[in-house]
């Protein structure tokens, strides 16, 4: 889904968003492995059973020892040590389905799939406790969209009215915190 290059060329990083995972190919010249997978950048909740690195799709590198990788599923940006290929920290989104990212003058700029643009509908288990979330996966037990939709079925669509239409959302690549909306 997703490619880059490391600041100092050595490494191409490709997100693997089906199997929620980052493949790290060295393309230093003259390596014994070049042109090969040398590294996977995965996270597992503690049980090691579920994954805790959902759909990465964009990814950008802060330097030669940070990168970022948008997590689309999860509205987040995991913060990836480039030396361990291990999950530090991570950046809240406030904005569905992180795709397209960039770092530029320490401030990582973040283009959402969604962003409170009056028009995006999500299920989730627990409306109430779930930010971004417009209804309860429980109403499509035995109905599907289309019929919830149709039978005038009450949704907050826009959970966070604050959060702008499709735009960048930028932070702060040394605190890892928002600075603005776009």
């Amino acid at each position: 889904v997703g490619v880059a290059v490391r600041p100092d060329g050595l490494e191409v990083w490709v997100s693997n968003h089906v199997s929620d995972s980052v493949s790290v190919v060295d393309v230093a010249p003259g390596s014994p492995t070049r042109y090969r997978v040398v590294g996977t950048v995965q996270a597992f909740d503690p049980s090691g059973q579920v994954t805790a690195f959902d759909e990465p799709s964009g990814i950008a590198f802060a330097d030669d020892a940070k990168a970022y990788v948008a997590l689309s599923s999860r509205n987040r940006i995991a913060v990836v040590d480039v030396a361990s290929r291990s999950v530090t920290g991570e950046v809240l989104v406030r904005a569905q389905e992180p795709r397209a990212i960039a770092v530029r003058g320490g401030r990582l700029f973040v283009l959402p799939f969604e962003s409170g643009n009056r028009s995006e509908l999500s299920a989730c288990l627990l409306p109430a406790l779930e930010p971004g979330c417009t209804f309860s996966i429980l109403d499509l037990q035995s109905n599907s969209i289309d019929v919830i939709l149709t039978r005038n079925m009450v949704a907050d669509i826009i959970r966070n009215p604050a959060t702008p239409a499709p735009a960048p959302l930028v932070s702060d690549t040394a605190a890892e915190a928002p600075v603005a909306a776009v």
